[in-house]
């Protein structure tokens, strides 16, 4: 229904569909799992989806088409500005097997606050990704096990772990995927670590090596590693 927000506060398996053009899920229990078929949501005021602090055993398990859109003005927005919000020291993890549409104009698509953990699942679905400024974005810990991740950045780095506070990891491990990735920043830049096992890589920054409007104030990289502490490094196996 549009306008409503629906808060789950209890552990269990919750089917969401049909299409609210202005609504919120609030996840605030351990041990959800939060099953979307072609679901179409959208909101102005804040984040589709939310995971509030420090909650474990939180699936997000994708079915169908599913739509999600964030349309808060990234300029003046009170509100989460992200599609998907994973609040501080929270565990989330993604099942996607169908088509899975992320768009927004605000400053992240996905993204984990401090010592978040965001974990793709190994699946055969689609991530398709639309973002002004960051898409995938965790202070703590990313990792990627497959799926296919379409990504688009106009303005911004496409996966990112570059945490302010010294706690979080800062770390990106991927175990396998397909990306195709086109950003006007970094595609993977991380703090501490840039892990990659298996993958395949489409990687356009700005655009591309031969561009004449190349910006050399800006950072676009394929994979980039801030921190030069001991240990901190990009391997690549």
């Amino acid at each position: 229904i549009d306008g409503t927000t629906v808060v789950i506060e209890q552990p269990g398996v919750f089917h969401v569909s049909g299409a609210s053009e202005e609504g919120a899920i609030v996840i605030k229990s351990n041990s959800v799992k939060l099953k979307l078929e072609n679901l179409k949501l959208s909101s102005k005021k804040t984040a589709p989806i939310i995971v509030t602090n420090t909650l474990k055993d939180i699936e997000i398990i994708n079915k169908g088409i599913t739509v999600l859109n964030d349309n808060e003005n990234n300029k003046k927005t009170e509100g989460e500005c992200a599609v998907i919000k994973v609040k501080r020291n929270s565990v989330v993890s993604f099942q996607n097997e169908g088509i899975l549409k992320l768009n927004g104009e605000c400053k992240h698509i996905i993204k984990g606050g401090p010592e978040s953990s965001i974990i793709f699942k190994k699946s055969y679905g689609e991530y398709i990704i639309r973002a002004l400024k960051t898409a995938i974005e965790s202070d703590g810990f990313l990792e990627f096990n497959g799926g296919i991740f379409d990504i688009e950045s106009t303005d911004g780095d496409a996966i990112k772990s570059q945490p302010e506070d010294p706690i979080s990891l800062g770390k990106i491990l991927v175990n396998d995927g397909t990306f195709k990735i086109h950003c006007f920043n970094d595609a993977f830049t991380a703090k501490n670590n840039i892990t990659i096992v298996k993958g395949i890589f489409d990687i356009i920054t700005q655009e591309g090596y031969d561009s004449e409007t190349y910006n050399e104030t800006e950072s676009s990289k394929a994979f980039k590693v801030t921190n030069n502490e001991t240990g901190c490094e990009i391997k690549i196996y």
